[in-house]
């Protein structure tokens, strides 16, 4: 992509060269950043290094001619080729479905594979012979001869990488690679290119976008012997090769083919080729970096972000032409601690989950590492805010964090003494008269299982205002203690809508030797009088009958009925009325 400040650029260019319309370069400018190609824009760690590259073609025709191209799209070798015993095909036969390593099943499955860098590919492995080669025609290369080292072959190859006999085995003996050669007498001889035979540097992936950023260059390539070599091999994967074409091989009768001398048998040892071109047109290509540098490769350290710009242009005329762009390397930095403050509790209490710990978020963090000094302490999560579980051994500690990033990790951040303490034991209550009282005497808190908790009862003792179930907790060092036991409380004025009626009445209460129980009826009703404790038991039950309207007194000696706290259960046909007693 071209960016808007080249415009000025470009225009300057234009206006001070006059090249004609069929005089072209081309360039993108690419970073490589650990073992990804990027365009545009990199994102690179502070001190680290990468590549910068120049993908660049600058063709002239005022300095040559393309002497044969073929990208085999229509899906034959075409015009200018011939094969011996190849029996190349061009229908993606390379069905791998694998990506980042070799593919579990055989190639042979009707499963859509590899794609081929641009369209169809000129594939070969099933035929049975030791000889597999790709011919081009003889061409008279003797106009070129004053044209340098400007004539070159490029083209794209790969070879098999399954280890099951089929359409992409791979060849993986040393003599069983692909030899580019050539012949200056109408093919009776043939010598490989001359080295050294490098292997291109780049594509490892069996999906494009394919990238290669430094092409492959000599004659031959051996195999890798192992299926863990291979998959690190880019001679395994899509890469581009460019070879240059020597002037003492530019003769009237000169002719090239790819050629495998040696193979298992059929169905093993493939490779393909696409993308020929054989080519006396693209010229030296020179580079002019923003920084200096006039190579290809620009290998680059930078302390700051900024802008990169790669100026291209060909060595073939006066006024050469040229190409610009670009690309923007972006520094990042290490996670900073700088403003960092780790919040805590005041206090933690062993046995406690999900307790809350945080730091402020920090500049340029992924991640977030927490330690805990102490024992006992699980740490949930990996962001800035974490929940602690701490168990019944948990000690006393503090917590450290670590911000990182794909570039590293910040300074610790250490925070305050985490005070961890034991929860107090529960409380026990009892009730004596209206009065409920807990075994401790400090730090009380008592609830309702109706209401939750009461505020301000935090007394050891509590005379609640309602009937209803309660407890207390102990609250110390900023921990809960379990609940206490719980008291099914009836208040000794029982508010029933009813009482008026009969004007039941206990005298006295609290009674010691004679209770009288006094009630008047309106009209003729069966009465049961019942006295329970406080569990609910029966320990008395006085059956009156049917008894007329009027005004009754009934008497009751409680000096045979043990101390304590009970309930008289007044029983009619309409309804039950309940006064709590005390006998003392």
């Amino acid at each position: 992509m071209k960016k808007k400040i080249h415009y000025l650029l470009i225009i300057c260019i234009i206006i001070t060269t006059n090249h004609l319309s069929y005089s072209q370069c081309s360039v993108t400018a690419k970073a490589l950043y650990q073992g990804n190609a990027f365009t545009d824009t990199v994102e690179i760690c502070s001190g680290s290094m990468t590549l910068l590259y120049a993908d660049a073609n600058c063709l002239d025709t005022n300095c040559g001619a393309v002497i044969m191209q073929n990208d085999f799209n229509n899906q034959s070798l075409g015009n200018g080729w011939s094969s011996t015993l190849a029996n190349p095909v061009f229908n993606n036969p390379c069905q791998c479905p694998f990506v980042g390593g070799l593919p579990p099943i055989s190639c042979n499955n009707g499963v859509p594979g590899q794609a081929g860098p641009d369209g169809a590919f000129a594939w070969v492995g099933t035929t049975v012979s030791n000889e597999r080669t790709l011919i081009s025609q003889s061409f008279d290369l003797t106009p070129y001869l004053n044209n340098n080292n400007n004539c070159k072959i490029n083209f794209w190859m790969m070879y098999g990488i399954t280890s099951d006999a089929g359409s992409c085995e791979d060849p993986d003996a040393s003599n069983e690679g692909v030899h580019l050669q050539y012949s200056i007498n109408n093919g009776a001889s043939w010598t490989d290119f001359s080295g050294p035979n490098q292997k291109p540097i780049g594509n490892l992936s069996p999906t494009p976008p394919y990238t290669t950023t430094s092409p492959g260059t000599g004659g031959y390539w051996i195999p890798e012997s192992t299926s863990y070599l291979q998959i690190q091999s880019s001679l395994y994967f899509w890469n581009k090769y460019s070879v240059t074409i020597p002037q003492n091989i530019k003769t009237a009768n000169t002719s090239f083919r790819w050629a495998q001398l040696a193979t298992s048998s059929t169905g093993y040892d493939a490779w393909g080729i696409d993308n020929v071109l054989i080519d006396c047109s693209y010229n030296d290509v020179l580079y002019n970096w923003s920084n200096g540098t006039n190579t290809n490769q620009n290998p680059i350290s930078p302390t700051s972000s900024g802008w990169y710009y790669i100026d291209v242009y060909d060595n073939c005329t006066s006024n050469p032409t040229h190409a610009i762009d670009s690309i923007y390397v972006k520094i990042k930095d290490v996670p900073s601690s700088n403003g960092g403050i780790i919040s805590t509790p005041m206090y933690a209490c062993k046995g406690s989950n999900n307790v809350e710990v945080s730091v402020t978020p920090l500049q340029n963090a992924l991640t977030y590492s927490w330690i805990y000094s102490g024992n006992g302490a699980t740490i949930n999560g990996n962001s800035n805010i974490v929940y602690v579980d701490f168990n019944d051994y948990t000690t006393s500690g503090v917590f450290t964090v670590f911000a990182e990033n794909e570039c590293g990790s910040s300074t610790p951040i250490i925070s305050s003494t985490l005070n961890v303490s034991q929860s107090p034991q529960a409380a026990v209550i009892t009730q004596i008269a209206d009065t409920l009282y807990s075994n401790t005497s400090l730090n009380n808190q008592w609830f309702s299982t109706n209401f939750g908790i009461i505020n301000g009862a935090v007394y050891q003792s509590y005379i609640p205002y309602n009937t209803g179930a309660y407890y207390v907790k102990i609250f110390q060092n900023g921990c809960w203690s379990n609940p206490s036991n719980i008291i099914n409380y009836i208040s000794s004025d029982i508010n029933n809508p009813e009482s008026d009626e009969y004007k039941l009445m206990l005298s006295p209460n609290p009674a010691s030797e004679i209770l009288t129980i006094s009630y008047v009826l309106k009209e003729t009703t069966t009465i049961n009088i019942y006295l329970t404790d406080l569990s609910g038991k029966e320990i008395l039950k006085i059956s009156k009958g049917k008894q007329n309207s009027g005004k009754y007194n009934l008497e009751l000696k409680t000096s045979e009925i043990a101390k304590g706290i009970y309930f008289v259960n007044f029983d009619s046909e309409k309804n039950t009325l309940i006064k709590k007693l005390i006998i003392n």
